[in-house]
């Protein structure tokens, strides 16, 4: 997959997994700052335009959205390479706040099931430290996520200046 598209879709995972819980905290916001101005990741996409983009999609469709990303996670032909560094990053997402919430998880576990290169083998050898949040234990496949998200609190979203 090209890179261009490859980072919209990093993004938009990076802020689902945010979502999805029903809550973005300050840490997580922090993050996905730290994330957008210092890492190679996101390089050349225009952060502000994907922000307005990811909230209009989350307020209009709320769990819908997530979904939606998805499917469009299951659509792409992503290598192996971009698949960990979807792994990576959306770990980064889960851990900023200090807890892991259920939703999170089933979060998680939606995404391994879509990547098409990386057994649980190789996610082991990769994050071995975060074996609790890639491997699926049987407890989270058929929950749903948070319904309602349409009405998640976004505020602290609005201390993420991206110029800084």
């Amino acid at each position: 997959m090209k890179n261009v598209e490859f980072r919209k879709i990093l993004f938009k995972g990076a802020f689902s997994v945010m979502a999805c819980d029903g809550e973005v905290a300050e840490s997580e916001v922090a993050e996905m700052k730290e994330m957008l101005i210092n890492s190679p990741y996101f390089d050349s996409l225009d952060h502000e335009t994907e922000l307005k983009l990811a909230f209009a999609d989350l307020k209009l469709n709320g769990t819908k959205s997530i979904q939606m990303f998805f499917q469009t996670l299951e659509n792409s032909d992503l290598s192996e390479r971009q698949e960990l560094q979807m792994v990576e990053v959306l770990i980064r997402m889960v851990q900023a706040d200090n807890k892991v919430d259920d939703n999170e998880l089933i979060f998680m576990h939606n995404i391994k099931s879509r990547l098409k290169k990386l057994s649980d083998e190789k996610l082991i050898v990769h994050f071995p430290r975060h074996i609790d949040i890639l491997l699926d234990l049987g407890n989270f496949s058929s929950k749903p996520l948070q319904n309602n998200l349409e009405t998640i609190n976004l505020n602290a979203f609005g201390n993420l200046n991206l110029t800084e």
